[in-house]
């Protein structure tokens, strides 16, 4: 993986966790659990699949190596 897939498990576990303590209102775990959701469900669906590392689809490495090298 790379950084960036690993830096967005970090922060959606981290998400997770802060929305998951006692004094955090239901609606927020609620706001927090729906934003999780399409992350989940996309990690659910990718699970066991071999990424393609072709420079002609679009994908977040693709992403990521373009935003560097403009930087």
């Amino acid at each position: 993986m790379n950084d960036f897939t690993d830096d967005m498990d970090q922060l959606a576990a981290e998400i997770a966790v802060a929305a998951g303590a006692a004094e955090v209102a239901l609606g927020d775990k609620i706001d927090a659990f729906k934003a999780l959701m399409p992350y989940y469900a996309l990690q659910l669906k990718n699970k066991g699949k071999e990424t393609d590392p072709s420079e002609d689809l679009p994908n977040f490495d693709n992403f990521q190596h373009k935003i560097h090298a403009v930087s």
